[in-house]
């Protein structure tokens, strides 16, 4: 596309140790003023008692906390046509079951910006 640049998410996939009861943020991207973002691809792994909250431009994606494995983070989901991102994506991760849990959140995508 003339007058635009990409570039891949600049980070994609994030773990973080949750303490049963505990909650984090696993996953946290701002979009530059001027850009956009495409979500192609979204992976975690899961454990019984974790809710994770997926937000994209601060708009929960589901209504309710996701209780599942959306993809592997070795073979994620694929979004076609991808998810678009004018500000932010963020997850949060709250883990109810009864010992600390690795969690895992794989975001890949791309950043498009104006270069004019």
């Amino acid at each position: 596309m003339d007058g635009w640049t990409s570039y891949q998410f600049p980070f994609i996939h994030k773990t973080v140790d949750v303490a049963s009861g505990g909650s984090a943020t696993v996953f946290d991207l701002d979009i530059p003023a001027g850009g956009v973002g495409f979500i192609t691809a979204v992976g975690n792994n899961y454990f019984n008692g974790v809710q994770w909250s997926w937000y994209i431009d601060d708009a929960l994606v589901e209504p309710d906390p996701i209780e599942r494995q959306l993809g592997f983070v070795n073979m994620p989901k694929k979004y076609e046509p991808p998810l678009v991102v004018k500000n932010n994506i963020r997850v949060t991760v709250y883990n109810g079951a009864s010992e600390t849990a690795s969690l895992e959140w794989l975001c890949n995508g791309y950043i498009y910006m104006r270069t004019e």
